[in-house]
This record gives C-alpha cells, structure tokens and sequence, in this order.
C-alpha cells in the first residue's frame, strides 16, 4: 500500500501530464490501419468477434448514418459501451485504487484532472474539458433544426443514440495510470491497460455496438480557453474534416443567435440584444461613447433567459455592459 510520494515521484509527475496532454489535444488524422487493429484488440478484451469497423469524418455524421439505415437497432446490435467501460476501464482503475492509501488516490485524481484546488474558479484543467457533452448539444440541435418532428416523436431513442458516441476522454485517469503503473510500480493488468493506451492515442469518438463499430477522425481544429474548456468567440469550438463543426461557451454547448457587437460599434436604443457571459436577454436604453473604456458603452434593460410575451407583466432591471460584450439580435 502505497502511503505518500516521494519529492522525486512528486517532481516527475508533471512529465505525466505533459505526455498525456499531447496526445488529448491531437488534431492530426487518426491511421484507420492502426485504429481498426485497436479496435479489433478492445472488442476481443471483452469478448466479442470482430465488428464491421466503419471510419468516418465526425460524430454528426456518424448519427446521419445511422438514423439512414433502416432498422438500424437490428443492424448495429446492443451498444457495449459500457460493458467495455466496467470490464476494462472500471476494472483497472479499481485494481490501481486498491493499491494506494485514500489521501493519495485522491490527490492523485485531483492533480492528473486539474492545476489549483478543485472547484475553485481559479483551477485550471489540464486536459479539454466540455468537448463530449458541447458535441452531444450540438448534435441535438442539429438534428431539431433538420426534422423537429422527428425528433420530437422519436427523442428517446435519438438521445441513447446520441450518447452511444463517446469521446476517449479518460486523459486525466490514463496519466494517472500511466504514472502509478510506471513510478510507483503498482501492479495492473497488462492486457488492458495496453488497449486503455491504444484506444487513447489511435481513436477519438467511437461508438461501440455488437456488430458495428464505428470510429470518427479527429478534429481538425480544438479550440481551448484559458482553463483548457472548449471554447471560442463567434466560430466553430471542434471542427471536423467534413466541415461539421461544433459551438462551445467555456465548456458549455453554445450557438450565437445574433451578430456580436464589434469594437467602436453604436448600438441603437431599443434594439434587442443578448448577453452571451450569462443566456440573458435586453433591449438597449442607452449607448454612448465611454472615455472610461475607449469603447461604447451601453445602459441594457434584462429581462432573464427570455424576452416575455405580450400578455406578461415583466420589469426589467438595468445593468451596465460594453457594447462588445453583447450580441444584437436584430
């Protein structure tokens, strides 16, 4: 049982997450010979015969495909996702648990996850956060835009389809693996950790199912904020090689409903306008020239998540915001 690190150990530890961070943040395409005898490996791991292994450009395309196939349940068989996940993953990360003190685990967990305590606004993740949950956003909305009525009938079943997509995204539980197994020698399960490695650094989404698996490339483009979460301003977050591409709001699913406000931009009273920082809805009382922040500044009149309806007796509240931090809606 393994009860506190050496000054060594502790040293060599950021080399971990360097390593592991590399290959989170890949951008490059995936060599399809290399992800499809992984692929093979994990399904034998769980004992399974080999799936039809179908590569393609994203998880939206992917989800097309699928809903394309008819009777697509009988076609693809049971989603195994989480039985790989429990024989595999779960199984290993337990074997590793056994082996260190409490104290230790955890702060092992909380050192390979992020910089900086946890929950405090100031952490920092070490590893892209929010990409699987803005993808699985982004599909739905997606998918409403180009048949609501479908979607609507058949949201169920559309949604663990959805959810049967995952990213490879146990990056922080890997570097601590890799760190256990390699510095502090713990034993573990060489045939599954192999496979764990494999999947990590030859695959990005998957989707596993009896018969068919299928794999999507890697984004061409990942964009980061400060806090390593999926983010950028007024253009894709995750971009596909087939174009599609995915918004992100500091981790969180995000399309812009309006055009953002621009440097020295007036922006008119009355005009309807979003504030991005927070979903809240306005309408501009009063925009001016600030000397204070070398910009236009506004007076907006927020209404909440929404704007109401005629019949609801709503008082707005005034808040203060630049210009540029507003979307105008019309």
């Amino acid at each position: 049982m393994i009860t506190e690190l050496s000054e060594e150990q502790e040293i060599v530890l950021p080399k971990y997450i360097e390593k592991w961070k590399a290959i989170a943040t890949q951008t490059k395409p995936i060599n399809r010979d290399k992800a499809a005898a992984t692929i093979k490996k994990a399904y034998k791991t769980i004992n399974y015969s080999n799936p039809e292994i179908i590569f393609i450009g994203s998880p939206f395309g992917a989800i097309k495909k699928i809903l394309a196939t008819e009777n697509y349940q009988l076609y693809l068989g049971r989603n195994i996702r989480n039985k790989f996940q429990k024989r595999v993953y779960d199984h290993l990360f337990h074997l590793i648990e056994k082996q260190l003190d409490k104290p230790i685990f955890y702060e092992l967990m909380n050192k390979t996850l992020l910089k900086g305590e946890p929950n405090s606004e100031l952490s920092v993740f070490h590893f892209p956060y929010g990409v699987e949950s803005c993808v699985e956003s982004q599909i739905f909305q997606d998918l409403g835009r180009i048949d609501p009525d479908y979607l609507d009938t058949q949201y169920e079943e559309v949604s663990k389809l959805i959810r049967s997509l995952f990213r490879l995204d146990w990056f922080s539980r890997s570097c601590m693996f890799d760190f256990c197994i390699s510095e502090l020698k713990l034993q573990y399960d060489r045939q599954k950790w192999q496979v764990i490695q494999e999947l990590m650094q030859q695959c990005d989404f998957v989707a596993m199912f009896e018969n068919v698996c299928f794999v999507c490339d890697r984004p061409i483009k990942l964009s980061l904020d400060s806090q390593n979460r999926l983010h950028a301003e007024w253009e894709y977050a995750l971009q596909f090689a087939d174009d599609y591409g995915v918004y992100a709001y500091h981790g969180m699913g995000e399309r812009p409903e309006g055009e953002k406000c621009t440097n020295d931009q007036y922006i008119k009273p009355g005009t309807k306008v979003r504030l991005p920082s927070t979903g809240e809805y306005g309408i501009v009382a009063h925009c001016w020239y600030s000397e204070e922040i070398y910009d236009y500044d506004c007076y907006v009149a927020f209404y909440g998540t929404s704007f109401p309806d005629e019949k609801t007796d709503c008082r707005p509240y005034i808040f203060r915001y630049a210009a540029t931090s507003l979307e105008i809606l019309e």
